[in-house]
């Protein structure tokens, strides 16, 4: 009675679905169990078959070429776009596998290679866009396919000229379709608020060849849209942005290590060498306002220490004593390496030392030699003897202090 039931039920309302008559087979579910997964492996088999259709481009571009109504033509003309089977990534179309290979980012040893590559797309897409326009079905798609010719010579100029590529440029980025809510196409490059509907309605009021060759028009133009597209991320946007990431990386390891690494400043040196480093901040921003690297050089004014100094008149024993020490004025200089870590340095500073020393002079006055930063080595002249001396720069910059210091440093 129970399987009777079931079917009497299924027969009366076929089209709901129950998972739980599925999962067990008509069977007795205490008696026959059926795991869990295996019920969840065949929901999905029977979901499958839609999930995917849902991204066919051939099924798209089907629908879009042979649905009756226009509305269906336009939802699969802009499902199609959208999932990149129109000029995109998924696109068996001939351009747009050939671009894939012409500007693969592995076979370009520098950004200007690749730009010279894309430049010379461009103005093929261009070619195209100028070939269809000549043979496409109506006067408005003629002359949209004359803004997209015109606008990729415009960007394969600039690519070819490689003029104002370092900054994202300003109207690169136009070569996209937006679809909005209410069914339109806008796309900013040929300045139409729907050129979706303006160019299908007219000519797809019925079936027939008049519509037909409008849609394959409309795909034409929407393939060398996204070949643009692809071309202007590939070769200005993505390594635009790439540049602009590795830049603020650098730049902010240069200033870590110059508040860090470097050799160590009291409050005063700060003060000069920010002064310093605004009076000559074009030599070190790439643009005004932009971001700005850390100098590669310091000043040391009035640095206290402390060093270990040897003095060979003293007695066994006593030859080896701490000494303060207090840098009059100095230098300090480096360069800074392609990745942002900074490079040897090399400095001096006149000195003075002091000490307390049987029978000698308490002051010192030398001159103090500064490797890689933080060694010191001086010579200074005691009275009729010369003592030598050992130096370490033992100051440094808390790491939660670098960003405060280097925006008060900047004049931020």
């Amino acid at each position: 009675m129970a399987g009777a039931g079931a079917a009497w039920t299924a027969a009366r309302a076929p089209h709901r679905f129950s998972l739980r008559r599925v999962g067990t087979m008509g069977l007795n579910r205490r008696r026959y169990p059926v795991p869990s997964c295996v019920r969840s492996l065949l929901l999905l088999s029977l979901l499958m078959p839609s999930l995917a259709g849902a991204f066919d481009c051939d099924e798209l571009l089907a629908t879009a070429r042979g649905a009756e109504q226009l509305q269906a033509r336009t939802h699969g003309l802009e499902r199609a776009y959208v999932n990149d089977c129109l000029g995109g990534d998924k696109d068996t179309w001939p351009p747009a596998r050939m671009l894939a290979f012409e500007l693969n980012l592995n076979q370009f040893a520098t950004v200007a290679g690749l730009r010279s590559a894309a430049s010379q797309v461009a103005e093929r897409i261009a070619g195209d866009a100028r070939n269809a326009g000549g043979n496409a079905a109506t006067a408005q798609l003629r002359g949209w396919f004359e803004a997209v010719s015109k606008n990729a010579d415009r960007v394969g100029a600039r690519l070819a000229g490689q003029q104002g590529l370092n900054r994202p440029p300003a109207r690169m980025d136009h070569w996209q379709v937006a679809f909005d809510p209410t069914g339109r196409w806008m796309l900013p490059v040929i300045d139409d608020d729907d050129i979706g509907a303006e160019a299908l309605r007219p000519a797809c009021r019925a079936p027939g060849p008049q519509c037909d060759a409008v849609t394959e028009d409309v795909i034409l133009l929407l393939r060398q849209v996204k070949l643009m597209e692809r071309v202007v991320n590939l070769s200005v946007e993505r390594p635009a942005t790439e540049n602009l990431h590795q830049r603020l990386r650098v730049h902010h390891r240069q200033w870590t290590a110059y508040l860090t690494e470097a050799r160590s400043q009291m409050p005063w040196e700060l003060a000069f060498n920010a002064w310093r480093y605004r009076a000559a901040r074009d030599h070190y921003c790439d643009t005004p306002g932009g971001m700005c690297g850390a100098p590669e050089s310091q000043w040391i004014l009035l640095h206290p220490g402390v060093a270990l100094e040897y003095l060979q008149g003293q007695e066994s024993g006593e030859r080896v004593e701490p000494a303060l020490t207090l840098e009059l004025v100095g230098y300090n200089r480096w360069s800074w390496r392609n990745d942002g870590s900074i490079g040897r340095g090399l400095g001096a500073s006149l000195v003075t030392t002091a000490s307390d020393r049987s029978g000698k002079s308490v002051l010192g006055y030398g001159v103090m030699f500064h490797l890689n930063h933080r060694i010191s080595v001086g010579v200074t002249q005691r009275g009729d003897e010369t003592a030598f001396f050992v130096g370490y720069d033992l100051w440094r910059t808390a790491p939660g202090r670098v960003d405060p210091l280097r925006d008060r440093f900047r004049g931020q």
